[in-house]
Order: structure tokens, then C-alpha cells, then sequence
């Protein structure tokens, strides 16, 4: 008996807790106004794709003889380099150290021009 008791108390109290109220279905309409000032997504295609990125930033350290064997590749991301005015798009890799030890990093942005560089340690 005071387990079925306990479950009415719980539905009932959960109802009133997370009950929607009137007044807060008016102000979930979206107006096309609210919807025109949303920031615009540009859906470009990158002109250097993740796996060629890949690929250039192999060769990059091969031939700069940059020594990963204690390190693996933790991390890719498409980013914005450069001033504020004049920042481009670049994969970034960083390799991070199997120790573990903070700022031990290798970092190597593809640009899309297909040059690669080593980013300067922090």
C-alpha cells in the first residue's frame, strides 16, 4: 500500500514540477524576423578534404624528419588562422605525447593552398 502511494506521490508531484504553463506557449513562437537574424552557415566544400590534408601533413613530416614515435594523433579540426581581417581556413593535427606531459605537442596546419607548416610551441 504505501508503495503504490509513494508512485501516485511521484506522478502527481512530477506533473506540477514540469508542467507546461499557458502563458509559456506564446513565447515559443519563432518569427520569421527572430529566424532572418540567426548567423548564416556556410555550407562550402573545403578545397582540401580531411583524408588529402592527411595525406600532405604525412609527407610534411617525412620529409622535416619530425620524430612521432612517441607521440599519436589526438585531435583534427578544421580552423580559422590568421588576423581577425584576413584568417583563412587550415586543418590543424596535433599529435600529443604518450606521457602525457602538457605542451608536448607536435602542432602542423595544412593550409588550403596546400602548404604545410609546424605551428609554434606555446
Amino acid at each position: 500500500m504505501k508503495g503504490w502511494f509513494c508512485i501516485l506521490a511521484i506522478i502527481l508531484c512530477s506533473s506540477a514540477a514540469f508542467g507546461q504553463k499557458e502563458s509559456d506557449k506564446k513565447t515559443d513562437k519563432i518569427t520569421n524576423q527572430q529566424i532572418s537574424k540567426l548567423p548564416q552557415v556556410k555550407g562550402s566544400k573545403p578545397p582540401i578534404e580531411m583524408p588529402k590534408a592527411l595525406k600532405i601533413m604525412e609527407k610534411f613530416i617525412k620529409k622535416q624528419k619530425i620524430d612521432t614515435s612517441n607521440y599519436y594523433l589526438a585531435r583534427v579540426n578544421m580552423i580559422q588562422y590568421g588576423a581577425k581581417n584576413a584568417s583563412k581556413p587550415v586543418w590543424y593535427f596535433r599529435w600529443v605525447n604518450v606521457d602525457g606531459s602538457l605542451g608536448n605537442y607536435i602542432e602542423i596546419a595544412v593550409f588550403m593552398d596546400g602548404r604545410a607548416e609546424r605551428m609554434p610551441a606555446m
